[in-house]
């Protein structure tokens, strides 16, 4: 089982945090309410199937900032690539292994390279001058729903 610390952001909308000192908010009593739980166990609790149920099948990001000097958009698209391939190769070390142990490592280098992939995608969009993608990210979701993939 695996530890995660949770907060609520001022619009309402849960997220997960490395650090526990972040995880105290004025939100706590509200989330602990909706989800049913004691307002201590909000700060730590263990990640099981009833856990995993009561969640929405939202994934949130928070902001994304790029680096202070991005490379040309060639060269990102190039590092998207690799990461990409980072992903895959973590997600196959993580899927073969069966020791509970290795296996909580293994997930801790695929979250890691997963994190990678969208801080590169924040590069390359950066370096095409795209500040805020929310619209973008809104017609992907509207594209999903017109082929059947995510329901409205």
């Amino acid at each position: 089982m695996r530890e995660i610390t949770l907060m609520v952001e001022d619009d309402g909308t849960v997220k997960y945090v490395e650090s526990p000192e972040y995880a105290v908010n004025a939100h706590t009593e509200a989330l602990a309410k909706y989800y049913g739980l004691e307002p201590s166990k909000v700060y730590a609790m263990l990640v099981n199937e009833r856990w995993r149920s009561k969640c929405e099948s939202t994934v949130m990001f928070g902001s994304v900032q790029p680096f202070d000097s991005i490379p040309s958009t060639y060269e990102e698209i190039k590092k998207l690539g690799e990461e990409c391939l980072e992903v895959a190769v973590a997600w196959q070390l993580y899927d073969d292994e069966s020791d509970e142990d290795i296996q909580q490592d293994r997930y801790d280098d695929l979250m890691e390279e997963i994190a990678d992939v969208i801080q590169v995608v924040a590069n390359l969009l950066a370096s095409l001058g795209v500040k805020d993608a929310r619209e973008i990210i809104t017609a992907c979701r509207e594209r999903n729903i017109a082929r059947n993939r995510i329901k409205r």
